[in-house]
């Protein structure tokens, strides 16, 4: 039984000492795999991003021979907040770039973090839905280009798991000593 607690405050303490972080972008698909002739719903999400952006650009990247693009749909918040947004690919090929141009007031309506929408897509070929954020472009109201970067996720502390797992230790020798006594 000693042994197996161990192993788990252990393997408990590993895992939980990992940071995590999250991008300005979040692609995420309705399904893991898909079938041809199915439709593919991928959500985008903005994460943590900065108030003074006012033009975004990113392109989605896929595989263009499995997967193509159907159309793109902002929620309503970004719509009713931006005035001008659109997604388009080149003439059917891979990426689609999506621009937002939001209002300069956008702050006060959303939070930094919120759904841009969905960019709907029609499988080709069965196919496992892959999408990844290609190039990414973020400006301010003078077209300066502001910087993007992963954003630590706070996680719980892993000092308070070391001290449980240490009392939990000292207890158990404790309690082993008295009983050889």
């Amino acid at each position: 039984m000693k042994s197996i607690m161990r192993a788990v405050c252990f393997y408990s303490m590993l895992l939980f000492s990992f940071s995590a972080s999250a991008n300005l972008i979040t692609l995420m698909p309705d399904k893991t795999s898909y079938s041809a002739g199915e439709s593919i719903n991928l959500e985008i999400y903005l994460n943590n991003s900065n108030p003074s952006m006012s033009w975004l650009e990113f392109d989605v990247n896929f595989n263009d021979f499995d997967i193509a693009f159907s159309h793109f749909e902002e929620t309503n918040d970004v719509l009713l907040n931006s005035s001008y947004s659109d997604a388009f690919d080149m003439f059917g090929f891979a990426p689609v770039t999506v621009l937002v141009e939001f209002n300069s007031d956008w702050t006060s309506n959303l939070t930094p973090s919120f759904k841009l929408g969905t960019a709907t897509f029609t499988s080709i070929n069965a196919n496992n839905g892959n999408f990844s954020l290609g190039y990414l472009d973020v400006q301010d109201d003078n077209y300066m280009s502001i910087a993007h970067q992963s954003v630590v996720v706070s996680e719980p502390t892993v000092w308070l798991l070391f001290l449980v797992c240490g009392v939990w230790t000292i207890v158990q020798r404790s309690a082993v000593k008295s009983l050889h006594r």
